[in-house]
């Protein structure tokens, strides 16, 4: 009787424990396992999500500037499906830029453009690519970036390199007014986004001595 009595304390002591097991065993049979796998790849999503930033899809008008020569207001439009498009303050003497867009694993966006440079006779003289890493910002209203610009000969030959920062501000549609005015001035001093870009250019054109 007192070996019974003796052994009693460890079964019971043991059954909890082995009940826990039981249950944990059912709860991974009865699909656990899929709820938890589901939650850590619900809070993988969300880490991803939170680090997208917003896309470059749009127009923008903005600056580059170049060592050692005035800077250009420059257009730039990126279509959804990876293409770019440039046109600076320098044409006709260049051409629109052509080119693709990608984003890249830190968020930033890398393009590869081509133009074609003519001389002021309008002679086809060599082709340009500009290399650039872009960032939008969190807002998706602006973008800073830094470009590598190389210039090649007609033979495909390297003959010239340097680098650029730009800097713009995104276009977005503005509805004009249901009913103008008859016989409305311009304003003398536009506001919100016209007042803005306008700002840009006329900073430009007194670095241009314009």
């Amino acid at each position: 009787m007192s070996e019974i009595q003796d052994r009693i304390p460890s079964e019971a002591g043991a059954r909890p424990r082995a009940a826990t097991r039981r249950r944990l065993l059912r709860w991974m049979a009865g699909g656990g396992a899929a709820v938890a796998a589901a939650a850590v790849g619900g809070a993988q999503a969300g880490t991803v999500e939170a680090q997208a930033a917003p896309g470059p899809e749009g127009s923008w008008m903005g600056v580059v500037t170049r060592p050692d020569l005035p800077p250009l207001v420059t257009l730039y439009t990126y279509t959804a499906d990876g293409g770019l498009i440039e046109t600076s303050t320098d044409h006709p003497t260049r051409s629109p830029a052509h080119g693709a867009w990608v984003r890249t694993a830190n968020g930033q966006i890398a393009t590869t453009a081509w133009r074609l440079v003519f001389d002021t006779s309008g002679n086809f003289m060599r082709t340009q690519k500009i290399s650039s890493l872009v960032r939008v910002s969190a807002a998706g209203d602006e973008f800073s970036g830094q470009s590598r610009v190389e210039f090649y000969d007609l033979g495909g030959n390297l003959v010239q390199s340097t680098t650029t920062a730009s800097s713009a501000k995104r276009i977005r549609a503005e509805l004009p007014p249901a009913t103008p005015p008859a016989a409305a001035q311009p304003s003398a001093t536009p506001t919100g986004q016209a007042g803005d870009l306008s700002a840009l250019l006329r900073a430009i054109l007194q670095q241009r001595g314009g």
